[in-house]
């Protein structure tokens, strides 16, 4: 789960580099981002080019709040027939 401001309450000692959670006040501002972002199907060139490598959020596998380098993301390749493979 990416969620710098969690984080950042949950950890207020955290070392975010040069990351800065938002303001209380920029909470309202950040989740009508979220609902506009769903909308959006594909990220602009220009966010991609501006958008950071490395994203705070918590690991529900090992269960502890860190950071993630996001450069390696490609889209998912959905293999419609693994299942019936195992019959």
């Amino acid at each position: 789960m990416v969620d710098l401001l969690s984080l950042a309450r949950a950890n207020p000692d955290w070392p975010l580099q040069n990351a800065q959670p938002p303001s209380e006040l920029l909470r309202g501002i950040a989740e009508k981002e979220v609902e506009a972002t769903k909308k959006r199907k594909q990220p602009t060139e220009d966010q991609l080019l501006t958008a950071p490598a490395i994203v705070y959020g918590f690991s529900f596998s090992i269960k502890k709040w860190g950071f993630f380098d996001v450069r390696g993301l490609r889209e998912i390749t959905f293999e419609d027939q693994a299942y019936d493979q195992w019959s």
